[in-house]
């Protein structure tokens, strides 16, 4: 009895040390063990909807002759989440901390007018989970996923045609909650940024480039079925060639 009390004892004293060493895990343990944190449940208190800010920079782009857009792009995601803050005066000055995103509630945003419905882009899946979100003290998460999407360039016209692939096309990029109504998620912007895509770390091997996009994206949109209203992202914009290949060469 006396050993199994002695190693018991020793066992508390070794982690209590642990914790102290690295108040990061300390952190850790606070927040997602203590609290016995579920990942399944929206942050949202009261009545009020989580602000949800959204916004997309994109690194390149192509387009075929039907008109589907493939781009490569990096999904941001801001929010607060009020179960994850802390006081870093406690945990040795920790301010933030970098997480793997399974371990915490994430939007469940996917793209509306896909080429083909596709679990590896869905947001939701392992493929973004290897992307870890970034906390604040204060409860801000961000995260900041790389995506390819593949997108039908379709909109109100329902039908899209390029008699000429050199001239502007049309083209636009919808995303929104699957779920959650607008009661639930307030679509906004990510903070110092507008509602355009951003376009600073395009690429100049981009077969196609944006050449103009609407200023305004985010929309409101009350569906037959539903009686409360749903939010989502439209960003519209227009795409040029820039360049095709002949004879192994770029002509731009």
């Amino acid at each position: 009895l006396f050993r199994s009390q002695f190693s018991c004892c020793c066992l508390a004293m070794a982690c209590s040390a642990y914790r102290e060493d690295n108040p990061i895990q300390w952190l850790m343990d606070d927040l997602f063990e203590d609290q016995q944190y579920d990942p399944t449940i929206i942050p949202k208190e009261g009545k009020g909807a989580i602000d949800l800010g959204l916004g997309m920079s994109v690194i390149n782009m192509d387009m075929d002759e039907a008109g589907f857009l493939s781009a490569n792009v990096w999904m941001k995601y801001q929010w607060t989440d009020y179960r994850l803050t802390w006081d870093p005066e406690q945990y040795r000055g920790v301010k933030t901390i970098r997480v793997p995103a399974s371990l915490l509630w994430r939007p469940d945003i996917i793209t509306y007018n896909q080429k083909k419905y596709n679990a590896e882009i869905d947001l939701q899946t392992s493929k973004a989970d290897i992307y870890n979100v970034v906390i604040s003290s204060n409860g801000q998460v961000f995260w900041i996923p790389t995506v390819n999407l593949e997108v039908d360039c379709a909109g109100d016209e329902k039908i899209l045609t390029i008699d000429d692939p050199s001239e502007p096309q049309q083209c636009h990029i919808k995303m929104g909650s699957w779920t959650y109504d607008a009661n639930h998620i307030n679509i906004t912007t990510i903070q110092y940024e507008t509602e355009k895509m951003g376009l600073n770390e395009f690429s100049i091997n981009s077969r196609y480039v944006v050449t103009s996009q609407k200023e305004e994206s985010i929309q409101t949109k009350v569906y037959d079925c539903c009686p409360e209203p749903y939010m989502h992202v439209d960003w519209s914009f227009k795409v040029q060639r820039a360049y095709h290949i002949e004879d192994g060469k770029k002509i731009f």
